[in-house]
C-alpha cells in the first residue's frame, strides 16, 4: 500500500496517464508505449525514493526503544526497587548509544546487539527470574540467589554497553582528528585557499 501512495508512483502514473493520450489517437500501438516512458519520467521527476536502508535503521532504534521500555515498565511493576533501578539504569546507558549508532549508515553491529539485548535476553531474563516465586527470589543457593544472579547479568550487560559507547566514541574522535588534519594541511598555506 506504501508503494500505491508513493510521490514516485504518483508522479509516474500521471504522466503516464498524460503520455498514453496522445498515444491512443496514433494507433493501438504507440499507447503502450508511450504510458510505460511516461511512467519512467515521472519517476524520474519525482526524484530518488528515500533510503530504505536508513528508515530501517530508524525504525529499528524506535522499535529497540519501545522493547527497552516495556521490560522496565514490567521490571517496575513485578520487582523491587533495587531490581527495577538496574533495568532502568541499563535503559538510560543504552538510549544515547542508540541515538549514536543511528547516525551510522546501517546501525553498525552494536545497534544488532543492543536490539538482540532488548528483545531476547532482557525479557527472557526477567521472565525467568519472575517464574521464581518472590519467597525465593532471595534464598541463596550455592552461596547465589536468583536476584544476585539476576543482578550480576545486568552489571555484565551494562559493562558490554559501556564498552561498545568506548568503541562509538573512539570512532568519533578518530574522524574528528582525520578532519582536524584535513583543515590543518588544506588551510595552513594561505595560497591554497
Amino acid at each position: 500500500m506504501g508503494w500505491l501512495l508513493s510521490r514516485r508512483n504518483m508522479f509516474g502514473m500521471g504522466v503516464a496517464a498524460a503520455a498514453a493520450l496522445p498515444g491512443m489517437l496514433l494507433g493501438p500501438w504507440w499507447w503502450p508505449v508511450l504510458a510505460a516512458a511516461g511512467y519512467g519520467l515521472g519517476m524520474l521527476i519525482a526524484g530518488p525514493p528515500p533510503s530504505a536502508l536508513d528508515l530501517s535503521v530508524e525504525a529499528d532504534a524506535r522499535n529497540i526503544r519501545r522493547a527497552l521500555d516495556r521490560v522496565v515498565g514490567q521490571a517496575r511493576r513485578e520487582t523491587d526497587a533495587q531490581v527495577t533501578n538496574a533495568f532502568e539504569r541499563l535503559r538510560a546507558e543504552a538510549l544515547p548509544l542508540i541515538a549514536a549508532l543511528e547516525r551510522e549508515p546501517g546501525g553498525g553491529p552494536h545497534l544488532t546487539v543492543i536490539g538482540q539485548m532488548a528483545f531476547e535476553y532482557l525479557p527472557e531474563t526477567l521472565a525467568s527470574y519472575l517464574r521464581v516465586p518472590g519467597a525465593y527470589r532471595r534464598v541463596r543457593r550455592g552461596g547465589r540467589s536468583a536476584r544476585s544472579v539476576l543482578l550480576e547479568q545486568l552489571e555484565l550487560l551494562r559493562s558490554q554497553l559501556d564498552a561498545m559507547e568506548r568503541d562509538v566514541v573512539l570512532r568519533d574522535l578518530e574522524a574528528m582528528t582525520r578532519h582536524g588534519e584535513f583543515l590543518r594541511t588544506r588551510f595552513a598555506d594561505p595560497l591554497t585557499w
